[in-house]
């Protein structure tokens, strides 16, 4: 995972070489470690909990257990595709890759978090006046859990129950039948945000809106 080759000549050694010493693991070994690690994960978090965090790199995480786990007869293709994921992985970007990549990418979890606060901040400079109390108090909640997906997916959870009872208490204030079948629509779409394993940026300004129509629909009522 962390070591890094200026050359694909070299990637190509290195992943062979580590391709060689797995090879002699003591897997009955390896398969009590496993289940001993897992024992011990259950009895030290809430293991529905413990399955929803973010796995950074994921992906590289996935081809190395999939090398590991899978021979190259198994599945000739994915194999191979499995292989060069993590050779790309382990080739050290060129100079113009580094200068294109976005700055938030390349930082530590620390300074993504102030740079989300001071992008906040001037937003909320800007916009604040704009904003309804559950849109800002949406927004804290974001920039306050960016690191733990869990937590913001119980926020947005607990706030989608209260928007969905808003909308079906004003729905009935709505003459246009029309918009009362949209609104019904719009409360079964909110229903599957809840349902999601982790909640993405996209939902967050999906629920800002949603914030937004129960605003406009009180206006109507009143």
């Amino acid at each position: 995972m962390k070591k890094k080759f200026n050359s694909d000549a070299k990637a190509h050694a290195f992943l062979s070489a580590v391709i060689r010493s797995k090879k002699i693991i003591n897997e009955s070994l390896l398969k009590r470690e496993k289940f001993n690690l897992i024992k011990e994960i259950r009895s030290a978090y809430d293991i529905d909990n413990f399955f929803k965090s973010r796995i950074n790199n994921y992906k590289v995480h996935a081809s190395i257990f999939k090398l590991f786990e899978f021979a190259e007869a198994d599945d000739p293709k994915e194999y191979i595709e499995t292989k060069f994921s993590i050779l790309e992985h382990l080739r050290t970007p060129n100079t113009k890759t580094e200068t294109t990549k976005p700055l938030l990418e390349s930082e530590n979890k620390d300074v993504r978090i102030l740079a989300c606060k001071i992008i906040v901040d001037r937003f909320n400079e800007k916009y604040s006046s704009q904003l309804t109390n559950e849109q800002k108090s949406l927004l804290r909640e974001y920039i306050n859990t960016v690191t733990n997906s869990t937590t913001l997916k119980d926020y947005v959870v607990r706030e989608s129950k209260s928007i969905i009872k808003n909308i079906e208490a004003l729905k009935a204030t709505i003459p246009s039948k029309v918009i009362r079948i949209k609104l019904y629509e719009v409360a079964n779409l909110l229903n599957k945000l809840t349902r999601k394993h982790m909640i993405e940026d996209k939902d967050v300004l999906t629920m800002l809106r949603y914030y937004e129509l129960v605003n406009e629909l009180k206006k109507i009522k009143g």
